[in-house]
């Protein structure tokens, strides 16, 4: 009976000791799981985080609007669009352009800005088909010499404009018209430029000298006009200058053509004879009353129209 209750408390021990061993044991390995579980569940939460901010920085980013071909787009050296015009189209085979709306103040914000940067010329771009017709020039620089036309109109200078024209695929509608072929680059001029425009440009004068029935007097006015001229003579050797007579409408056309070459040859005669001009680089001419630039049915505006016009070439 001692000998089996020995045994007993030995077995009751050595099961305590196991107990407490495995305990401890998972004990353990139960904590070290729970520890990755937490790591886990961190990295979990990190990438949560991450993924709505992705999202939000992508929903964010702002869309480019479209680029309007329909319209004339006037860019900058860098390709950026200054501003641009109303739309502008072609038709197949034609060297004109046309203009939506069609009306005289079409290029009104294109003269303003020239007018603010006087120091620019423009290059138009036109694009033509190899499917149109085949000419010299090509059609599309008589677009572009159409254009060019048309600001001259305008009063702004034909030699601050040139045209680049591009052949291209061109896909014209059922009425052979087409968007989208003609913009405008605006660059700054450099001095080498400055001096070639300055060389060709040409150059309008107004002058009004005393006026009589049958001959003008040299007031200050053309005085101060020919010294002008002398210096522009002397940096130019090449250029000459046209002496146009105007008149207002009073009396038939006929004998107002006579009056205003009259007054014309006058002018020469002066320049030539008094201030010492070169005569062959001096030409009358009149245009006698066909050329007003004011309104012939007030004294003033007639006054405005009876007048000296120098043309530098």
């Amino acid at each position: 009976m001692r000998t089996f209750l020995k045994a007993f408390l030995v077995f009751i021990a050595w099961f305590c000791i196991a107990f407490l061993y495995l305990s401890s044991d998972a004990s353990s390995k139960f904590k070290t799981f729970l520890n990755d579980l937490n790591i886990n569940q961190s990295e979990v939460e990190k990438i949560s985080d991450v993924a709505p901010i992705s999202q939000e920085i992508i929903e964010e980013i702002p869309l480019k609007p479209e680029k309007n071909d329909a319209l004339l787009h006037i860019s900058d050296k860098a390709g950026e669009v200054l501003f641009s015009l109303d739309s502008v189209n072609i038709i197949k085979n034609s060297d004109s352009v046309f203009f939506k709306p069609s009306n005289e103040n079409y290029f009104e914000p294109l003269i303003a800005y020239l007018s603010k940067n006087d120091n620019v010329e423009i290059i138009i771009n036109s694009e033509y088909s190899a499917t149109e017709n085949f000419d010299t020039p090509n059609i599309g620089q008589k677009r572009g010499d159409f254009l060019i036309k048309e600001f001259s109109k305008l009063g702004v200078n034909p030699y601050i404009l040139s045209v680049k024209s591009i052949i291209r695929e061109i896909e014209f509608d059922e009425n052979n018209s087409a968007y989208g072929v003609l913009s405008f680059q605006v660059k700054p001029l450099d001095d080498e430029r400055k001096k070639e425009i300055e060389s060709k440009s040409i150059i309008s004068q107004i002058v009004y000298p005393t006026f009589t029935f049958s001959k003008i007097i040299a007031n200050q006015e053309l005085k101060d006009y020919s010294k002008e001229l002398r210096q522009l003579f002397e940096t130019n050797p090449n250029r000459k200058a046209k002496i146009i007579g105007h008149t207002d409408n009073i009396g038939s056309a006929v004998d107002n053509y006579q009056q205003g070459l009259k007054y014309a040859q006058q002018v020469r005669w002066y320049l030539i004879n008094r201030e010492g001009f070169d005569p062959t680089r001096l030409n009358a001419l009149s245009e006698g009353e066909s050329n007003p630039i004011d309104d012939n049915n007030t004294q003033t505006g007639r006054k405005n129209n009876l007048r000296i016009e120098f043309i530098i070439e």
